[in-house]
């Protein structure tokens, strides 16, 4: 095992929802403190004409390289202002992206596109792969997002050497529901860990919750983003440390940087 740590997170951005321009600069200061090496984002916005994107943004604050994947293109609001804009993918990386795949998803036509975008990482401690995907969040569509899980782990990006691979995201679906149990109660290629279970996370986990202002009174409290790691075998996961909620707290101006918490979690290899 190296001494060197590789810190992960992932996180919903929110789009351009709500107070955006200090959400960013909320969300932005608390990424620099947590200080993570590979940053997964979803419904990363990004205006058409170039003028608004939140993985810009945050790779030119943090120092960070970035690779993007753009789809679900349409007019957003943004602080009373009409944006054409994607909700897409982003990966975030203090070291090189020296691979990259993205591709859609299966869908349903009453939600619109979905998609993953695949990276491999040259960390000190070696290649890491990184899948950062959103999945439909239409409630009664549990078998489309084991379809779409199936389709992430299935793609041939995941067989080429690597010293660690991880699914990270926003998987619409809490623990205990079929999707979530089919992925890592079933056989697959791989074998499948919650990464945050396995590093012996604090069991107040909840990524939604309505202990942000952001979020509808009622909602409770909800797992939605998780970070799954991938081995050939039980024996052959990475060291997972320290996994956490994060981004889970407002600025000193009361603002949240998302609807959505987010998670990390650290690994040696």
């Amino acid at each position: 095992m190296r001494d060197l740590p590789v810190r992960i997170a992932t996180v919903n951005t929110w789009k351009g929802d709500g107070p955006y321009e200090a959400r960013l600069a909320t969300l932005c200061d608390q990424l620099r403190t947590l200080d993570a090496d590979v940053i997964a984002l979803q419904e990363a916005l990004v205006a058409v004409d170039g003028s608004l994107s939140t993985p810009g943004c945050l790779a030119r604050e943090l120092g960070m390289t970035m690779a993007t994947y753009a789809h679900r293109r349409k007019c957003r609001d943004v602080e009373g202002r009409e944006v054409d804009s994607w909700s897409g993918l982003a990966l975030l990386s203090r070291w090189p992206i020296v691979e990259l795949v993205s591709h859609a998803l299966p869908t349903d036509d009453e939600d619109g596109e979905r998609g993953v975008l695949l990276g491999a990482i040259q960390t000190p401690a070696g290649i890491v792969r990184i899948a950062n995907t959103h999945l439909t969040h239409l409630r009664s569509r549990s078998e489309l997002r084991r379809e779409q899980l199936d389709a992430v782990l299935s793609d041939p990006f995941f067989g080429r050497p690597a010293a660690a691979r991880f699914v990270c995201g926003d998987m619409n679906a809490t623990p205990g529901t079929p999707e979530i149990g089919w992925l890592l109660g079933t056989p697959h290629d791989w074998h499948i860990l919650d990464a945050y279970e396995a590093a012996d996370g604090p069991l107040m986990r909840a990524t939604l919750s309505d202990r942000n202002c952001h979020v509808k009174p009622g909602t409770g409290e909800r797992v939605l983003d998780y970070i799954f790691s991938l081995a050939d075998t039980a024996q052959e996961h990475p060291y997972l440390v320290d996994a956490r909620v994060v981004l889970d707290h407002p600025s000193d101006g009361g603002v949240f940087p998302s609807d959505h918490f987010g998670v990390t979690v650290s690994l040696a290899v």
